[in-house]
């Protein structure tokens, strides 16, 4: 019974020391931790593949995560957030479908207020 219960420890123990979010691919040739700027400025970002973002990829719904903000003379400053399907919300916005349209798909540390797209508009 001892050396049951000192097996079953031991292997515990052993588990616990491994790490959960395993690494499958290094994505990139440089550091693995790097600063990246974000909407609250520079952060610390792991550009390793791991199993946490296989599973996150896994979870992304584009329906449901993308979010659609609406920017034009107008309202140069303040974006439309505009939700997916929503008519009534496309048809009170400063939208002219006579106008021609681009859209501007930014990356993931953006915002609809990030320098990326207030540059691009002005």
């Amino acid at each position: 019974m001892l050396r049951s219960i000192t097996v079953l420890v031991t292997v515990l123990a052993i588990a616990n020391a491994l790490p959960a979010d395993h690494v499958i691919a290094k994505l990139d040739p440089g550091p693995r931790y790097q600063y990246m700027t974000g909407p609250d400025g520079p952060e610390l970002v792991d550009l390793w593949l791991k199993t946490s973002d296989v599973l996150a990829a896994a979870r992304y719904n584009p329906d449901v995560n993308n979010h659609y903000h609406l920017f034009t003379r107008s309202n140069r400053a303040v974006s439309q957030p505009i939700p997916l399907g929503a008519e009534t919300a496309l048809r009170n916005s400063h939208f002219n479908r006579n106008r021609k349209t681009v859209f501007l798909i930014h990356g993931w540390r953006n915002t609809p207020t990030s320098d990326f797209n207030t540059h691009l508009i002005s």
